[in-house]
């Protein structure tokens, strides 16, 4: 039987893309579309969770929610591309994962999508809560409230 998070992100397209750990701003090379949709940051190998493990470090979105702005996923439009735009504690938690497997490679996953991209990401990080009981480590956990009033 198939997990809650692998379920809803199976419903949709992803294209991958992959890193090794630490160097994360070579992806900007990557040729990673200028456009909306989702991404989800996965290790190299699963980590342990309140309930369980995941390889799933991180799960974000560009195009979506009230503020709809015209930045994609990867560079253009004359800005770094939401992907590259995480700073702060979703950055810190990141960069911390990657120092737990040096050299390893890291994937990002992307589905572009027409629909509402804020709506995709709410609906897989409901799953991975339901899953977990906790959001993708590099999340922010004050986002369960939100994501509980979906």
């Amino acid at each position: 039987m198939m997990d809650p998070f692998e379920t809803e992100f199976r419903k949709h397209r992803w294209d991958r893309w992959e890193y090794t750990a630490g160097q994360y701003a070579s992806l900007k090379s990557a040729g990673i579309p200028c456009r909306h949709g989702v991404y989800v940051v996965r290790s190299p190998s699963p980590l342990s969770r309140v309930r369980g493990s995941s390889n799933v470090v991180y799960v974000g979105q560009s195009g979506g929610g009230k503020r709809r702005g015209r930045q994609g996923i990867g560079p253009g439009n004359g800005g770094p591309g939401r992907l590259f735009n995480t700073r702060g504690p979703d950055k810190l938690v990141r960069e911390q994962i990657e120092s737990l497997f040096p050299g390893q490679r890291f994937s990002i996953e992307c589905s572009f999508v027409d629909e509402d991209p804020g709506v995709i990401e709410q609906r897989l990080l409901k799953a991975y809560l339901q899953e977990h009981f906790e959001l993708p480590p590099a999340n922010h956990n004050a986002g369960v409230r939100r994501i509980g009033d979906e």
